[in-house]
């Protein structure tokens, strides 16, 4: 009995350190994952700060009203005349 007992607790220690050691290489493959998903998450950052600082630089260029009249007639609008507008007798807005 007395040989019995150190054998079967020599498996079970085994046993126990083969699933820790399969834990830890899970744990550090996800924690590899997450590194690398991190990084990237942080360049595309980087590039959106980016280009929000270039849309920012070009708003007030982009916005004057002095580049309306052009942008205006590359648009092909045209200048309202006199503008007419309905009027709706009463207050009814259905009539039977």
């Amino acid at each position: 009995m007395t040989k019995v007992l150190p054998k079967f607790s020599w498996i079970v220690a085994l046993m126990l350190m083969a699933v820790l050691l399969a834990y830890y290489v899970f744990q550090v493959a996800r924690s590899t994952e997450a590194g690398f998903l991190i990084a990237n998450y942080e360049k595309r950052i980087a590039d959106l700060v980016k280009e929000s600082k270039i849309l920012e630089s070009a708003f007030p260029r982009l916005n004057s009203l002095a580049d309306l009249e052009t942008i205006l007639s590359t648009l092909s609008y045209e200048k309202a005349g006199k503008v007419h507008y309905l009027r709706v007798p009463g207050t009814q807005v259905v009539a039977k």
